[in-house]
Order: structure tokens, then sequence, then C-alpha cells
């Protein structure tokens, strides 16, 4: 089945905030501590792309098959901050496929028509993040090309009952949704 990457529409928001839930539950199964989304995570991610669809210096973009969308990848352009040379690079803040559809294609064509969509922009770069416990997708990224630069490091500071009762929530949002 052929896959089709195309900018997203308004119509697609939904799909995409489905995926985007997806994608935040795998994260929530590999690290609960740091994936903790807020209980209006959904329409706020929702209004965030329906924002991108509007924005020309970002990119929204579907991929589909058999009439649905499979996956997304979002994006966004900026030049370094001083004292950094000027660099053009396309920011990559989200890359989705359905689990279903991982592993045909998908990841890589949202990665190139994404890197494609801002071609005229003369990127010279493109970065992204990615979580040091998801190896499938270290290691897609690896495929691609992408070499690990930096380690994001974290330190909680709360150690408080506050921050227990809302990891507890946020793994209770998470079993229903599943």
């Amino acid at each position: 089945m052929p896959i089709r990457v195309r900018p997203a529409a308004s119509e697609d928001l939904d799909a995409v905030a489905d995926l985007w839930e997806e994608l935040t539950t795998l994260h929530r199964r590999l690290d609960s501590t740091f994936w903790q989304p807020a209980p209006d995570a959904r329409a706020t991610v929702r209004e965030w792309y329906a924002e991108a669809v509007r924005d020309s210096r970002r990119r929204l973009l579907v991929a589909e098959a058999d009439g649905s969308v499979i996956g997304f990848v979002h994006a966004d352009l900026h030049t370094t901050a001083p004292p950094m040379a000027d660099r053009v690079i396309v920011s990559v803040s989200d890359v989705a496929v359905s689990e279903r559809w991982r592993r045909r294609g998908a990841g890589q064509a949202l990665m190139d028509a994404v890197v494609a969509a801002f071609e005229d922009e003369g990127p010279e770069e493109v970065s992204l993040m990615v979580a040091v416990a998801n190896a499938d997708a270290r290691a897609f990224y690896r495929d691609l090309g992408f070499e690990e630069k930096l380690l994001y490091m974290r330190r909680p500071l709360e150690d408080s009952s506050a921050a227990n009762v809302r990891a507890a929530e946020s793994d209770e949002e998470a079993r229903r949704r599943s």
C-alpha cells in the first residue's frame, strides 16, 4: 500500500492528536516520571498543531495510507542563538507513526518530506530530540544519518507529596486511555 505525505489540513487535527496521544503513551511506558501530560494536553496540542497549519515558519505534515492518517511530523525553522554563528536549522519537535504502520517507510517518508518542505529556506541541518530510553527511535534516526550531539539531563527538585500525587494522577490517566 502506498504511503502519501502531504501538508496537514484542519480536518486532520483529530487524527494527529490521536497519534500524539499514542506517542505520549509510548513515552510514558519508557519513563513515567518525565512524561506527564497535563489533563488538557490533547486540546492544547491540537490547538498548537492547528496554529502550525497556518504558520509559514512551521510545518505539520501527515502520512496517509488506505485513506487514513497514519503518521505526522511537526517542525519549525529557526536560526541558532547568539553567540553561535548563524545557521538555519529545521527543528523537528514531533514524529509519530501509528504502531501498526511502523517499519513500512512512513517515518522515513515524513522525515524526507519535512526537509523538502523547508528546502527553499536554505536550512543547513535538521535537529531533533529523542528519548534516551527509546532505542528504536534512536536507531531509526541514526539510520537516517543523525548523530547524537547532546544529552538532555534532568534532576527533579521536588520530593513532595504534590509531585507524587501528580505522577499517580498521570499514571491513572494513561491507564484509562490505553
